[in-house]
């Protein structure tokens, strides 16, 4: 029990994503909330994933994206049992949001 709950917390310790490309752009956009779907292509790859955005709006990124943005699907899945918030810097391509960084909200 004891190992369980260390390998939680250096887990959630790790959790600061790295920049994936220049998010100063000016088309790029910024929303923080809960994760509600995550769809793994690979194991450092998903496939889309659902964001509940705490402006009351339902994001849905699509399969293009890669995980170069620093989390990978499990650690996405993990935020999302544990309701641990998360910001997101995207943008938008041919009509599909795309993932650019993404963060503990707490931690950006």
């Amino acid at each position: 029990m004891v190992a369980a709950a260390a390998l939680l917390l250096l887990s959630v310790a790790g959790c600061g994503g790295t920049p994936a490309a220049d998010t100063s752009d000016d088309q790029a956009e910024v929303v923080s909330g809960l994760i509600t779907d995550v769809r793994a292509r690979s194991l450092s790859e998903i496939e889309s994933m659902t964001l509940a955005g705490e402006d009351g709006e339902t994001w849905v990124f699509g399969a293009q994206n890669t995980m170069d943005a620093g989390f990978t699907p499990s650690h996405l899945n993990e935020h999302m049992v544990l309701g641990m918030p998360v910001k997101m810097w995207f943008h938008r391509q041919g009509g599909a949001l795309v993932i650019d960084r993404i963060a503990d909200r707490e931690s950006d």
